[in-house]
Parts: C-alpha cells; structure tokens; sequence
C-alpha cells in the first residue's frame, strides 16, 4: 500500500524586517559576517544592471543570481566576483571582511 504525501508550498520570500546593516563597513555588511546579497543585487540594478547581466557578466545562470537575491548564500569565490562587479560600477569603496 503507498501512502502519498505532498510537499510543502515552498515560496522564498524577503524577509519582512531587514538586519541592521552596520554603517561604513563597505556594500551592505550586515551582522557580522553576513552580507546583505539583497541589497548589493539592488544597487547593482539601480546602476543599470538587470539580473541576467549580472548572470552573464559573473558566467552564471539568471537563477542562481535570482537566488541570491532571496537569501541564498553564494559560494565564497562567486560572492568575491559579485563584490568586484558592484565595487566597480556602484560607486562604494568596498572593504575586505574579516574573518
């Protein structure tokens, strides 16, 4: 006899209340060691940028940056690029995180 189950509606969404974000500490340093991938995907936008051209210029798919942007984490190497990118067209001094 087979027992069904469903799954979950699984929706990603932005968190209501955003984490303090620590001022001077570079683009959207938030807590202490997390960055806010959120807003850094934002300002990109805000300079010109849409999901997919960030994608292509870091040689990734839409939905991994889609991702990003709801609160996955990014590989450390692909949030280095991320950082360069927004360093270099988001007009910010970007700082290197302790860790």
């Amino acid at each position: 006899m087979r027992t069904a189950f469903t799954l979950p509606n699984l929706r990603i969404k932005r968190p209501e209340e955003p984490a303090p974000v620590l001022v001077g500490a570079g683009p959207a340093l938030v807590g202490r060691h997390r960055r806010d991938w959120f807003r850094i995907l934002a300002e990109l936008q805000g300079a010109g940028f849409s999901n997919a051209e960030v994608a292509r210029a870091l040689h990734l798919s839409d939905t991994t940056v889609r991702n990003w942007k709801y609160g996955i984490e990014p590989l450390h190497s692909k949030g280095e690029a991320l950082l360069d990118l927004h360093a270099k067209h988001v007009k910010r001094r970007r700082r290197r995180m302790r860790w």
